[in-house]
Formats: structure tokens, C-alpha cells, sequence
């Protein structure tokens, strides 16, 4: 990256001297001057995650004898 100075004419006086270039900025203020080959790819959002789930597994009971195990998942209240 060349940086041009205009004016300042040959000799002495208040221009600067000849090859002497203005310092750069510092590379957080340069991300606003990026070129259109160097943008960033646009990203899909990521999915938010829902609320936590929990299984669970339970019995009923008939006569005072276990059935088969019933399973679900449910959605937790609180952390």
C-alpha cells in the first residue's frame, strides 16, 4: 500500500521530505477498508438450542404387577 502526499513542492519549507510516508493505521481502524474479494463469507445463523430435555422412564402397575417400562422426554424448568 503506497501512500501519496500531495504538495509540498522540492526543497525546504513546511512539506515533507522526499520517500518519507504517513504511518499506517493500526489494523483495527483498516477493517472498515477491505476490498470486495476479502469479505467475509456470510454464515448461516446457528440454531438456537431450546430448553434442556430430560428423559424419563417410568412403570405403571396393575394388580401390584410392573407393566412393560413407558418412556418420555420432557423439558427441564430450571437448570
Amino acid at each position: 500500500m503506497a501512500v501519496v502526499v500531495a504538495g509540498g513542492g522540492g526543497g525546504g519549507g513546511g512539506g515533507r521530505a522526499r520517500g518519507e510516508q504517513q504511518p499506517r493505521p493500526h489494523w483495527r481502524e483498516q477493517q472498515g477498508q477491505r476490498s470486495p474479494d476479502m469479505a467475509a463469507v456470510p454464515r448461516p445463523p446457528r440454531p438456537r438450542p431450546g430448553p434442556a430435555r430430560v428423559a424419563v422412564v417410568y412403570y405403571l402397575s396393575r394388580n401390584g404387577q410392573l407393566e412393560h417400562p413407558h418412556f418420555m422426554e420432557v423439558a427441564l424448568s430450571s437448570p
